[in-house]
This record gives C-alpha cells, sequence and structure tokens, in this order.
C-alpha cells in the first residue's frame, strides 16, 4: 500500500503521494486555515492518515485525488462541487455532515481576537452577562476576570441609577466624608427645654443614571498602584459586594443594633463610616460618642445647659448647638470643649460647616454666618419663623436653609442676600437633603434639594429654578427628617416610621414600623441606616451584615 501523507506547510494543505506533492494552488486565506488554527488542523491531517491507512491501496489513491481535485479547484467552484457531492449523499452521509458541522463552525471569536479588541466586546455586557461568559472556558474566564472591565462596571452603576436593570449599587468609599448636616429637627409640638421653657413654635425627577453597558469609545481607566502596606481587592470582588448590598436594600434585608444611652429624644445625628463613629445629639442636654462596629459608647460630652440640637464633625472637631444660646467646639479625641461661640439670642437650632466657615440657624430666624479663622460673623435676615436647617454649599459662597415660615432660602454668602427663595409647601419645612453626585471628583454641582415638611410631604426641588420637581405622599403626618443620595431617599416623621423612597419614581419602597416614637433624625450611608427616636434609642440598620 502506498503512503498518503496530509500536511500542512506555510498555511497550505499537501497530499504526499508517491513522493509526489500536490498544493492547493488558491491563495484565498480563510479564517480557518490561517496560522493560528495550524495546530488544530496538524491534529485533523494526523486522524485522516490513521483512517486513510486502513484502507486498500485502490480506495486510498481514490480519496487522496478526490482530495487533490477538491484543492486544485477555484475557490468559486467548490462550493458547486459541494452541491454536486451533496446531492449524492444519503441520509446517513447527511446526517454526519450536520453533527460535524455543528463543531468545525464553532469560532471562539473572543479568544482569536486581539485582546484590546477581545475586551472591548466584553464591554458591551453587563455583569450577569460577564459572569455566565466566565464560564465559558478558561480563556474566557481570564478575560472576563479583567481589573479594568469590572473597574468600568463598577463606575457605571456606583451611586447612580442603570436604567437597565434599575439599580444602582452603593458608593463605600472608605474614606468619603459626608459633608452634610444631621437632621436636627425637633418634635416641637411635644417637647418643651429643661427648665420648662416653652419653645411651641409659633414633573419627573431629572435622571442621572447609565445603561448597563457604555456604547461610548473605550477611554482607558488607570488602575491605581497600591501603596507599600495596602491591600487591593479586585474589582469584581468590590462589585459583587456592593451588589449583596443593593438587593438587600431592595429586599430589604438588614440587622439591626440598638444603641441605649440617651434619657430623652435623639435630636441629632452624625455617622463616618471610615471611622465607624456615630456623635449624637439629644434632648437630655448631652451628645454621645459610639462605636458604631462594638454598640459601645466610648465618651459622653456634657457641657451644654438646655437641649442639643445639632451635630457635626470632622477629623479634628466636632461642633454642636443648643438651646442654651451657644455653639461649643470639641476635641474629636480627649472630647473635652475647647471653645464656646456666642452670639445668637435665642436658642439655636441647627449647625453646619464647611472647613472654617460655619453657619448657625436660632429659633428668632436669624442665620449667623461664622468665620471661624479671624473670629467673626455677620447674620442673613429673611426668616420670620425658627430657622431648622442650613447648609453651607461647597465652594463656601452660597447657603440654604428652611424655617418654620414654609420657605426655603438659597444665600449669597458673599453679597449677604436671596438668591432664590423656594415656596411650595403649606407646613413648616424641617429638613432639607441635597441630591449631588459622589461618583465622579470634582462634580460636586447640586441638582436638586430634598425637603421634609410638617404638611407631611417630601417634596424634591430643582436647584437652579426653584420648581417642584416631585411631591411625595404616604406618611401620616409631619416629616421630620430626610437624607437621600442619588439612589433613594429616606424619610422619619411623627407618625413613628421610616420611609425608604425610589428617588426615579417617587414611590414608597418599603416604610420600617419599629419605633416607639417620632423620627427626628436620621443617617443614611451606603450600607447603613441609622435612626434616632423620641425615646432616646438609636437604631442602626446595616445592610451589609443581613
Amino acid at each position: 500500500m502506498e503512503n498518503n501523507l496530509i500536511k500542512i506547510e506555510n498555511n497550505q494543505i499537501k497530499i504526499e503521494k508517491n513522493n509526489i506533492k500536490m498544493e492547493n494552488i488558491n491563495t484565498h486565506k480563510c479564517y480557518r486555515h490561517e496560522g493560528s488554527h495550524s495546530d488544530q488542523l496538524n491534529k485533523e491531517s494526523l486522524l485522516l492518515n490513521s483512517k486513510i491507512s486502513n484502507l486498500d491501496t485502490q480506495t486510498a489513491n481514490n480519496i487522496s485525488k478526490l482530495w487533490a481535485i477538491y484543492m486544485d479547484l477555484p475557490w468559486k467552484h467548490k462550493t458547486l462541487a459541494l452541491d454536486g457531492i451533496l446531492h449524492h449523499c444519503c441520509f446517513p452521509q447527511l446526517s454526519y455532515l450536520s453533527d460535524t458541522l455543528v463543531t468545525l463552525t464553532k469560532v471562539d471569536f473572543v479568544a482569536k481576537l486581539p485582546t484590546d479588541l477581545a475586551y472591548k466586546v466584553l464591554h458591551y455586557l453587563d455583569a450577569t452577562s460577564l459572569c455566565r461568559t466566565s464560564q465559558v472556558s478558561k480563556t474566557w474566564n481570564t478575560l472576563c476576570d479583567n481589573d479594568v472591565l469590572w473597574k468600568r462596571m463598577c463606575y457605571q452603576h456606583i451611586d447612580r441609577i442603570c436604567t437597565t436593570c434599575g439599580w444602582g449599587l452603593p458608593l463605600m468609599h472608605a474614606q468619603k466624608r459626608k459633608d452634610t448636616e444631621v437632621q436636627n429637627t425637633p418634635n416641637k409640638r411635644f417637647k418643651c427645654s429643661p427648665d420648662n421653657q416653652s419653645i411651641e413654635p409659633l414633573p419627573s425627577h431629572s435622571k442621572e443614571s447609565t445603561k448597563c453597558f457604555n456604547i461610548a469609545p473605550l477611554k482607558p481607566i488607570p488602575i491605581e498602584k497600591p501603596t507599600k502596606n495596602q491591600i487591593v481587592r479586585p474589582w469584581k470582588q468590590v462589585f459583587a459586594e456592593r451588589s449583596v448590598v443593593a438587593r438587600n436594600w431592595r429586599k430589604p434585608s438588614f440587622s439591626t443594633k440598638n444603641l441605649i444611652g440617651h434619657t430623652d429624644a435623639v435630636m441629632g445625628i452624625y455617622f463616618d463610616d471610615a471611622k465607624s463613629l456615630l456623635i449624637t445629639a439629644s434632648f437630655d442636654t448631652t451628645l454621645r460618642a459610639w462605636n458604631v462596629e462594638t454598640g459601645l459608647c466610648i465618651g459622653i460630652l456634657k457641657g451644654h445647659t438646655k437641649c442639643v440640637r445639632g451635630v457635626q464633625f470632622d477629623d479634628s472637631k466636632i461642633v454642636s448647638c443648643s438651646m442654651d444660646k451657644t455653639i461649643r467646639i470639641w476635641d474629636l479625641k480627649t472630647f473635652n470643649c475647647v471653645r464656646v461661640i456666642e452670639g445668637h439670642t435665642e436658642g439655636v437650632v441647627c449647625v453646619h460647616f464647611i472647613d472654617r466657615i460655619l453657619a448657625s440657624g436660632s429659633v428668632d430666624g436669624i442665620i449667623r454666618v461664622w468665620n471661624l479663622e479671624a473670629g467673626c460673623s455677620f447674620t442673613l435676615v429673611g426668616h420670620r419663623d425658627w430657622v431648622n436647617k442650613v447648609r453651607v454649599l461647597p465652594g463656601k459662597k452660597e447657603l440654604l436653609s428652611c424655617s418654620d415660615d414654609n420657605k426655603m432660602i438659597l444665600w449669597d454668602i458673599e453679597t449677604r442676600t436671596p438668591i432664590r427663595v423656594f415656596s411650595g409647601h403649606v407646613g413648616p419645612i424641617q429638613t432639607l437633603a441635597l441630591l449631588k453626585p459622589r461618583h465622579t471628583p470634582g462634580q460636586q454641582h447640586i441638582r436638586q434639594i430634598v425637603t421634609g415638611s410638617l404638611d407631611n410631604t417630601i417634596k424634591i426641588w430643582d436647584f437652579h429654578t426653584g420648581r417642584v420637581i416631585k411631591t411625595l405622599f404616604g406618611h401620616t403626618e409631619g416629616v421630620w427628617s430626610v437624607d437621600a443620595d442619588l439612589i433613594r431617599i429616606v424619610s422619619g416623621s411623627q407618625d413613628k416610621t421610616v420611609k425608604i423612597w425610589n428617588i426615579e419614581s417617587g414611590q414608597c419602597l418599603y416604610t420600617i414600623e419599629s419605633h416607639a416614637g417620632s423620627v427626628p433624625s436620621l443617617w443614611l450611608s451606603d450600607t447603613k441606616l441609622i435612626s434616632g427616636d423620641d425615646t432616646g434609642i438609636v437604631t442602626v440598620r446595616d445592610f451589609l451584615k443581613a
């Protein structure tokens, strides 16, 4: 029997028969016969040689000639030759062809593409599809686990609503500092100061969202180089952890921890995720510092003589305000009072600072802006009743305030005049929260404002026009506290409930009914919802450790 060998040389199929080489004279190249597939073709050649060696000489020669004739045909005539062969095939041969072609026509295009192009193809997948794709093969798994892909996936969902899947991921930035003032609105209908002094009070949301896939041109995302002692977590792991938190927010599913220590209503809350430090201000004239992870009180700050209404802290100091007409500054490490600021003629209801600029609001409707470094201050006059909340805006040139006169005012700090008056509530506005992007450094411009009022409603305002975008109905009594991010709004009410709202639709997602009294203070972080009620209990709900 003659030797008939099939070989792959220089991307051409050759049949060696009696030392005569018959080469494919066609110059057309296809994906399958490129050099990248030569290993697979060589394996097929060895299999064919094994089969043909078992045949008699005449049959082997005829088959070899048939292959040679087919290879010598012009490219455009090969299809016609196959049509003729198929015409003469019986069903067993056609069935064999059908089964064989399924395997032969499979192309691992992702593995064969240049790496950059493969990443661009995978870039269009959502998280679920990317996970399923990684299970196809080891090659695909390696490509799908690329840190750049998952970092981009995080950037497309974190701190925003996705229009495709309808949910967003929490920010969970270890070093972020929330510069909002605490929800420090009192229940003025039922509370009085310790010395029995009466303090009775006289269309669709714009979307900051993105789809699960980004069709914009790919831009390189730098991967931060870790410092010497820094532990780097894969972005896929970060995405998975945040997805768990986001799912727990939607269910809802959370663990609960009660912090017990105050003997009266908790009027203000300020929390730092990075430090796990919580400072609470109470009607019992004290402030308490808590370690949220352990649930232990690590310090009691005494000095105010009347109800403590608001609190805020940074890396070095704690600032509190009280109905005793003073503002106190405390050392964050020792919890000792280092300075007492006097200037208001009535009780101080709220306080907020950025760097050295501090603003405070009083019972008499006066807002006082302090320069802590220069030791001077000036007043803003415009409200006719209690100023329940003040916010120094980023840039320290503007200030927001809300009052029992049913109005919210945007002030120009430099000219000391109102820029815009927000009117729409029919009851005292007790609290406000800002909606601004946190996911992109440098883009801290405010888009919307959320307010809560004793008219039982929550309103979302356009910051630039003063127009009411949406009104949220659901509470049966006055709303004392609100907080918000770009994913959800939370609110606490005189009706003893905490409600979580969808910021896009304005629908109430669910209601938490666990408090024994009204909820005058709230704090929303990425993984926690902290609330204080009239009984003095602070409740920490952890959506990460559900």
